[in-house]
């Protein structure tokens, strides 16, 4: 018998290092779905943190005051500023705090303080809080 009979057909092997077919597959299959990032139990305390790629997006899931999880894009709303560096930590006194400005948000993405800004009547911090994204 002919080994090369018994072999089964595979993807394209451009389909592995293609820019467009990547794209494709992360609309068609990553952002479309629930993705596991972790167990909750993994995350005991306020203010514990890990950070999870899924797909070309970085998100922060961590644990508020009330005990409940959250999840974030692990991006400042002031310049785009990586929030976390680390895979995973605990937010110091339940904070969010931007490297960059230290734009300061709760663990339920609220922003906090803005230190550094100057003050103007036309800013209003609610309308910044952290992107969410769902969680289960």
């Amino acid at each position: 018998m002919d080994i090369l009979s018994e072999i089964k057909p595979s993807l394209p092997s451009d389909w592995y290092f293609d820019p467009g077919h990547y794209a494709r597959e992360l609309q068609a299959i990553w952002y479309q779905d629930w993705v596991c990032v972790g167990r909750q139990e993994e995350l005991p305390n306020n203010g514990d943190y890990r950070v999870a790629g899924i797909g070309n997006q970085q998100v922060i899931v961590t644990r508020n005051a009330e005990g409940e999880l959250r999840a974030f894009h692990n991006t400042c709303r002031h310049r785009g500023s990586m929030l976390c560096r680390e895979k995973e930590g605990r937010f110091r006194n339940g904070r969010i705090i931007c490297p960059y400005h230290t734009w300061t948000y709760s663990t339920d993405g609220e922003l906090l303080t803005t230190p550094g800004r100057l003050e103007s009547g036309s800013f209003d911090k609610d309308r910044f809080p952290l992107y969410s994204v769902h969680l289960d």
